[in-house]
Parts: structure tokens; C-alpha cells; sequence
């Protein structure tokens, strides 16, 4: 529709606000991916420890654990795999290590939990304690993830609405009698103000969720 009104730059407008709504999406569903895997690790470990206290075997405590873990989540995929690997006399930290190549979000996750098991196989300190420690430390960063984003919605609202506020402003001189339409749609100097307008108004978008997204990683 852009590029039916004005002309070849329209185009060009159409398709970078497609890129950027794509990007936007999927950056959303990024973030709720990455905010689940940390909840359900969290949740698994907590299930785990209190296995592990009651004295089940850890092979039995993984296996149970992930089968009640979400569906396709790396806690699931990572219990299993060390489930296995005790009971075919493997190392679980090696399978967890192995599981966090895989896993699409949530390797680091992984990673975490082989090397707790590691230091505690290795010092003969109780799993459970170390893998608590672990659980803790996910829980809390889960709670601080979940309130930053919360926080930070309102800061991607904010960018939002200044990156429409040249809209309204072309609405705003249309409705006074400017034609800023017919300027930017038939004209030379139009078309590239156009393009350099959308461009820097999608750059600065891009900027402002890089930011979001440093704070949330830092």
C-alpha cells in the first residue's frame, strides 16, 4: 500500500517496517523463550535437589524430574541425558555438556549444571547442596530478568511512539493544507527524505532495543 501511494520510496518504507516488525516479534519470543527455559531449570533443580535429599538415586531423581519437566525445554532435554548416562556408567557432566550443544536457548543453562556436577563428583561435596546453590542463583537471576523486562516495556513503548510521532506529523500537515503527501510521493527530494527519514527513524528503534537488550544481558 506504501509503495502504491508513494511511489518507489513507499516501497522501500513497506518493506523496512516489515523487517522491523518481524525483527520486533521475533525478539519478543526470543525473550519469552529464553524467561521460560530459566523458570522451568529453576523449578527442575528445585525438584531435583528435594529427590536427591530424600535419598533417591541421581539417575532415578533425573529421570523422574524430567519427565515431569515441560516438553522440549532444556531442563528436560538435559535431565534425560544425564539420567542416561549414569545408567550406562557415563559422566553426567560430559552428557550435560554434550545436551548444551544443542540446546537452541538455554545452553549456558546447561553448561551451569555440568559444572556443579563436576565439582561435586570431583571435591566429594553433596550434589544436592551444589546443585542448590545452582537453583538459587537461576531463581534469583530469573526474578531479576522477569522485573527488568517488565521495567523495560515501558522504555520500548516510549521508543515506539517517537518512532510514529513523523507520522502523525505528515497526518498533522496534511490535515492544515501542507501536502507533505504529494511532496514526499512526487517529488525527488521527497522520495529521499523519505527513505533517509525511515531509515534513521528505524536505526534509532534498533538502537534503543540493542540497549534494551544489553541491560538485560549485562
Amino acid at each position: 500500500m506504501c509503495g502504491l501511494v508513494l511511489g518507489v520510496a513507499g516501497a522501500v518504507v513497506g518493506a523496512l517496517i516489515g523487517i522491523a516488525v518481524t525483527a520486533r516479534i521475533r525478539a519478543r519470543r526470543q525473550r519469552a523463550a529464553e524467561l521460560g527455559e530459566y523458570r522451568a531449570m529453576s523449578e527442575a533443580l528445585g525438584a531435583l535437589v528435594a529427590e536427591l535429599r530424600a535419598g533417591a538415586h541421581p539417575a532415578a531423581a533425573a529421570e523422574s524430574v524430567a519427565a515431569d519437566a515441560p516438553k522440549g525445554t532444556a531442563a528436560a532435554h538435559g535431565l534425560r541425558a544425564v539420567a542416561a548416562a549414569v545408567r550406562l556408567g557415563g559422566e553426567p557432566d560430559a552428557a550435560l555438556v554434550d545436551a548444551s550443544v544443542h540446546a537452541a536457548v538455554a545452553a549456558d543453562l546447561l553448561a551451569r549444571v555440568a559444572r556443579a556436577w563436576r565439582v561435586a563428583q570431583a571435591h566429594g561435596v553433596p550434589l544436592a547442596e551444589v546443585l542448590d546453590t545452582v537453583r538459587r542463583d537461576v531463581a534469583e537471576h530469573t526474578r531479576f530478568v522477569g522485573r527488568l523486562h517488565a521495567e523495560l516495556a515501558g522504555h520500548r513503548a516510549s521508543a515506539a511512539v517517537l518512532a510514529g510521532l513523523p507520522v502523525l506529523g505528515i497526518l498533522l500537515g496534511e490535515g492544515m493544507g501542507a501536502g507533505p503527501v504529494g511532496v514526499l510521493s512526487s517529488t525527488p527530494a521527497g522520495q529521499v527524505l523519505l527513505v533517509v527519514g525511515s531509515l534513521l527513524i528505524f536505526a534509532g528503534t534498533a538502537w534503543s532495543e540493542r540497549l534494551a537488550r544489553r541491560a538485560v544481558v549485562t
